[in-house]
């Protein structure tokens, strides 16, 4: 190898380890940049977390958004899905950063002489919006989509399929079980008239569905929505104990159900969300309330399986559905209305 050839070898040998260096200078500068990149997103979310936080907690403080929210969903509970009612004494909520809450609460029903816990519903608004809900249920599982052959309530302009069939499922109920059945009326009656018709038996009324004017077809009067299913509006028979409860002891649960029905009104399309429903039509049904007051077409009753079907002599029902079934549980103070 002549001097030249080792000199072109020594130059092309510094020109590699050059271009190695050059790479892992770049290289090392890449990471320094994305690891400095890193830390600064760091820095700065750990400094916009607790402002978002803080403008999260005093955004649902202001006008009181937060108590609103759930007693909306309290309220649509309460009126639209017979014998299921919110725990108002244990919901739980969480707030997160970036505007959204979530509430946790337990779902209740009486069958029999007890209220038992069923389930729990989960939602997440975000903003004015109910972005999340989630109902678990361990006594049933209702469908997302409410449809006529799941209907439980039938109002006497409405037809109403398998009229005998609860009846069948009584008569083969054994004795020392306790039912919670859904009695459709032959006509409307005052809540005051109900409680006299079933006042002779031992049961315990606990839901009244009442007649909005709308009942009876069973679809949005806007015709928007035709076809769609109108869930049923009610409210509870009797009083409730908390006093966090949208009907408690203070006044009559028929005034207290007026109130309640026009509150929701205010938060519509939150109330018919959470309904699981397409419309409440809660303007004309209101309406149609104010004008001609409250007439029951159906009630939600519970006692022991036999008893009930002693019911079946009245010739004001025209037909039942068995909810839920239990062991005995019930005792002859617990009939009392």
């Amino acid at each position: 190898m002549t001097k030249k050839d080792n000199k072109l070898h020594d130059v092309n040998f510094d020109s590699i380890l050059n271009e190695a260096k050059q790479t892992s200078i770049l290289n090392k500068g890449k990471r320094q940049a994305r690891w400095r990149t890193i830390v600064i997103t760091l820095l700065i979310l750990l400094m916009i977390t607790p402002v978002a936080f803080l403008s999260t907690l005093m955004y649902y403080s202001f006008g009181n958004k937060a108590n609103d929210y759930r007693d909306v969903v309290i309220s649509t509970f309460a009126l639209t899905e017979p014998n299921v009612l919110i725990d108002p004494d244990k919901v739980d909520n969480v707030i997160h950063p970036f505007f959204s809450i979530d509430y946790k609460m337990d779902l209740l029903k009486t069958v029999g002489a007890e209220r038992k816990w069923i389930g729990e519903y989960d939602t997440t608004f975000t903003i004015n919006n109910l972005t999340k809900q989630d109902k678990r249920m361990i006594t049933e599982k209702k469908p997302e989509i409410p449809l006529l052959e799941n209907r439980m309530l039938f109002h006497p302009d409405a037809f109403m399929p398998y009229s005998r069939e609860g009846w069948d499922q009584l008569e083969k109920l054994p004795e020392g079980t306790v039912s919670e059945v859904y009695f459709s009326l032959t006509d409307t009656y005052k809540p005051e008239e109900v409680k006299d018709l079933f006042n002779d038996f031992d049961i315990m009324l606990l839901w009244y569905a009442v007649d909005t004017g709308l009942d009876g077809q069973m679809k949005d009067p806007s015709g928007d929505n035709e076809g769609v299913y109108l869930p049923p509006i009610g409210y509870p028979a009797g009083m409730q104990s908390s006093p966090n409860d949208p009907f408690s002891k203070d006044e009559s649960n028929e005034k207290q159900f007026l109130q309640e029905l026009k509150f929701i009104q205010q938060h519509e399309e939150l109330a018919t969300d959470v309904a699981r429903a397409k419309t409440l039509a809660l303007e004309e049904r209101i309406d149609y309330l104010d004008k001609n007051g409250i007439a029951v077409y159906g009630i939600v009753a519970t006692g022991p399986s036999k008893e009930l079907l002693k019911l079946r002599e009245l010739e004001e029902i025209r037909g039942c559905r068995i909810g839920s079934i239990d062991f005995w549980n019930w005792n002859k103070e617990s009939g009392s209305q």
